[in-house]
């Protein structure tokens, strides 16, 4: 009976200690993170080298 007892004190602790998880829960594997960081700085050089179109592009043909 007291291993029993002892038993179900360190459960009864474990289940104390369990907290929900707090923000993101999955993980995020760094080199796939890197690749994204890589392939925005590549979009971004794209847009500023793009010709901007004359006017704000809500001009109506007259």
């Amino acid at each position: 009976m007291k291993k029993n007892e002892t038993i179900n004190q360190i459960l009864k602790k474990m289940r104390n200690n369990l907290t929900p998880p707090k923000g993101q829960t999955t993980s995020i594997d760094p080199k796939k993170m890197a690749r994204v960081i890589e392939d925005v700085e590549v979009a971004k050089e794209i847009i500023k080298q793009k010709p901007k179109p004359e006017g704000n592009g809500k001009e109506k043909d007259k």
